[in-house]
């Protein structure tokens, strides 16, 4: 990428560029607590089996809005029916591609840049939000299925009263 983008095109495009192929996380999970901390988001490590999930939390008062996705991607297959490789981000005709950028590293990075633009403009959200990650969502194992027991069994003052999934 050589010309400056979005920021929620450039946060997709740093974890496009982590091979978070299952049940591996590459480093994706510690840029989203590190972005979510700096906007004041608690980070807690839930781990089960062999895979780390993330849940970031802000607020303690209200509603609480959760936002759910995953940072794991299936391998890549045949790399010869790749026009780029897999993790190596491009913007081609405004579009981005690269493993993970439909499912569901851009929606991430969109959930990550709404927020960030909600609070640097003094917006409050709903208790404020959490955002909850896992890096196993492909195997069901530890991702998706798991969540609502994951989340309730870890922290159970924080049950979300909406949803929002990019899946």
């Amino acid at each position: 990428m050589t010309k400056a983008h979005s920021p929620t095109v450039e946060l997709a495009s740093q974890l496009v560029s982590r091979a978070s192929v299952t049940p591996e996380d590459a480093g994706c999970q510690p840029l989203l607590a590190e972005r979510l901390e700096a906007l004041g988001f608690d980070s807690y490590w839930l781990p089960v089996g062999d895979v780390s999930n993330l849940l970031c939390l802000r607020g303690a008062k209200g509603p609480l809005l959760l936002f759910l996705g995953h940072t794991d991607v299936v391998p890549a297959g045949d790399r010869g029916k790749w026009r780029s490789a897999p993790f190596d981000p491009q913007i081609r005709d405004g579009k981005l591609y690269g493993r993970g950028s439909a499912d569901m590293k851009g929606s991430i990075a969109a959930f990550i840049s709404a927020c960030e633009r909600l609070l640097e403009g003094g917006e409050r959200t709903a208790r404020e939000s959490a955002h909850r990650r896992s890096a196993d969502q492909r195997r069901g194992r530890t991702g998706r299925r798991r969540c609502p027991g994951c989340c309730q069994n870890t922290l159970r003052s924080h049950r979300p009263d909406r949803l929002v999934s990019g899946w």
